[in-house]
């Protein structure tokens, strides 16, 4: 089994040239496995962006106060934008049902957390669980530091 990049021209933006590099993978003479290493790659990418879309939709409407996107501007962008990723409106909806139907209250914070090198870290978050929070980005920050 081994990797073959190519770069290729994807778009000009802004008359700059913008490469993207194209990994295929060869699994012997298989095409079947080197369509599924593929699509499991992409599909991986396509289910963040959709958890990340979601957290922005549930924050969206716990600060604008309404599931009404006529109504809360900023949730209105979020659909919009999830839309834009091929999110079904089925997932948007259930989102939105299930942040009607929630009964944890996320509030905003603002804590620092102590970095590399002594520095200081301001981090405006929004958590339910401030505790359980302080103690990920500890964790964090001790191993990759």
């Amino acid at each position: 089994m081994y990797y073959h990049s190519r770069t290729i021209c994807s778009k000009f933006l802004n008359n700059s040239l913008v490469l993207n590099t194209i990994t295929k993978r060869s699994a012997g003479h298989s095409k079947w496995q080197n369509i599924r290493h593929i699509k499991s790659l992409k599909d991986g990418q396509r289910s963040l962006m959709f958890t990340k879309l979601g957290r922005q939709m549930r924050v969206a409407i716990q600060l604008g106060g309404s599931i009404d996107p006529k109504v809360n501007l900023k949730l209105e962008q979020v659909i919009e934008q999830a839309k834009r990723m091929n999110m079904p409106s089925a997932t948007i909806e259930s989102i939105i049902k299930s942040t009607q139907t929630d009964k944890k209250q996320c509030r905003s914070h603002l804590i620092e957390i102590k970095g590399p090198g002594s520095c200081i870290i301001l981090c405006e978050v929004f958590t339910d669980n401030l505790h359980g929070l302080r103690q990920l980005l500890a964790s964090i920050l001790k191993k990759n530091a």
